[in-house]
């Protein structure tokens, strides 16, 4: 398995991102990162790619993204005009944003069977852990009250923000 760890830059823009794939083709991956989508949507698809580091394993690109998130400040990183250089909120693990934190994290030791949800508050197994779909007791239900709050609202996106409005 090779994960590839990237450079992207937006041609017009100059804005970089810093990410990882493990897809065969990492040139043509666009990257997943929340602000550097928004750009991409904002300004148009037309980025490079650098392949700067071809990784064996998790750890190796941890290890190699911490160093070159440090070493380029891709989090807080701004030019002369007080503008970011990086589309980066977080510094590049290969976890993403929550995805290798909190309970979800194997180093913890926390997952599957032992994971807290697992267990109602006796001690017992939740019945309702890991079940999806139909199997859920909850698939179809709605939230009180919540489809006449939305019926009669729409959105549109101001300013990267969702602003709902009465339909008219």
């Amino acid at each position: 398995m090779i994960i590839y760890l990237c450079v992207k830059t937006h041609t017009i823009t100059g804005l970089k991102y810093l990410c990882q794939t493990k897809k065969s083709d990492p040139i043509k991956y666009a990257g997943s990162g929340v602000d550097w989508l928004a750009h991409l949507r904002k300004y148009g698809y037309h980025f490079s790619t650098e392949i700067i580091k071809e990784c064996s394993s998790h750890a190796e690109l941890s290890f190699w993204g911490r160093h070159f998130s440090s070493l380029w400040n891709i989090v807080n990183g701004q030019d002369d005009y007080g503008n970011k250089i990086w589309a980066n909120r977080i510094p590049e693990t290969g976890g993403g944003s929550g995805a290798m934190s909190g309970y979800n994290n194997p180093m913890f030791g926390i997952t599957g069977k032992d994971h807290p949800c697992s267990r109602d508050q006796t001690g017992n197994k939740n019945p309702m852990f890991g079940k999806k779909g139909k199997d859920n007791p909850n698939f179809g239900q709605k939230r009180p009250g919540h489809s006449l709050k939305m019926k009669n609202k729409s959105w549109k996106l101001i300013n990267g923000k969702r602003i709902y409005f009465e339909k008219q």
